[in-house]
């Protein structure tokens, strides 16, 4: 492939907020398998928390808003089905919706041999129709944070349609103490094969800040021998003012924030939040 240099420096310059990239981290070919790995590894927190975390925030999520055997729960963004496995353990009916073809294939083929029940549903949470059928839906390590303005919206507005009258909506985010200090940055490294690509490749790596937003952009160009491929992944870092104030424009009400999922109590010094929301 020829480098098309002019593109490179135009693609290294800080974009608008929220423009986003030419190639999607969650639908690639390539990278989806890779995610899988991820999620499945239980010695990192870097795509999937770490079995014991999981377990510990089911069992603190389904005890504060007082779940019980037969009621309906949705896991948005579900990725392999980690969560909704131990909620289906725990005697709930579950819906897993994510849009990994890769995960959703591997959560099937894993509830199949568990015998357990669990629809699953390969599709994206900003295109879901449910309507006043869970009640509560969980959206579980910081995927609010990665949503743009109108993604926000649009997933409020699905969230609350798809939940009955007084059910919860559960998530987690990031705080701005989360990135204090955090400066731009530009790097490069080269790879026989990896994350991003099976073959040869170079991965530069951009960190741009918005801070009127409360928010970065961490961008990756990768160069192989048959392409050039821009992801982007915005994130934005929430206070419980900030957060309090799009739930409430959305119909929701805040029940509970803590540090986490787990029930860690939130103080000043919190670099999460686990919200606790009702429709």
């Amino acid at each position: 492939m020829k480098f098309d240099l002019n593109k490179f420096i135009k693609l290294s310059a800080k974009p608008v907020i929220f423009t986003p990239g030419d190639s999607f981290l969650w639908t690639d070919p390539y990278i989806a398998g890779q995610m899988l790995e991820a999620h499945l590894n239980p010695n990192t927190d870097s795509a999937s928390r770490k079995p014991k975390t999981i377990d510990d925030i089911v069992a603190f999520c389904m005890k504060r808003i007082n779940l019980r055997k037969g009621d309906s729960v949705l896991d948005a963004g579900c990725g392999p089905g980690l969560y909704c496995e131990r909620f289906a353990g725990n005697g709930l009916r579950v819906t897993g919706i994510d849009i990994s073809s890769n995960s959703i294939s591997y959560a099937k083929e894993s509830a199949l041999k568990k015998g357990l029940d669990i629809r699953y549903i390969c599709g994206n949470y900003l295109d879901m129709e449910f309507e006043n059928e869970f009640d509560a839906v969980f959206l579980i390590w910081w995927d609010f944070c990665v949503l743009d303005h109108e993604g926000r919206k649009k997933l409020l507005s699905n969230v609350k349609r798809a939940l009955k009258p007084g059910g919860h909506f559960v998530f987690d985010v990031s705080t701005p103490l989360q990135d204090e200090g955090a400066r731009d940055y530009r790097k490069w490294n080269a790879y026989e094969g990896g994350f991003f690509a099976p073959g040869k490749n170079i991965v530069f790596e951009c960190r741009f800040n918005y801070p009127k937003d409360s928010a970065y952009l961490t961008q990756f160009i990768v160069l192989s021998e048959e392409n050039m491929k821009v992801f982007r992944i915005y994130h934005t870092n929430y206070t419980p003012e900030s957060i309090s104030a799009l739930l409430l424009e959305s119909g929701f009400s805040i029940r509970d924030i803590r540090e986490d999922l787990t029930g860690t109590s939130y103080t000043e010094n919190s670099r999460s939040m686990g919200v606790f929301a009702v429709s």
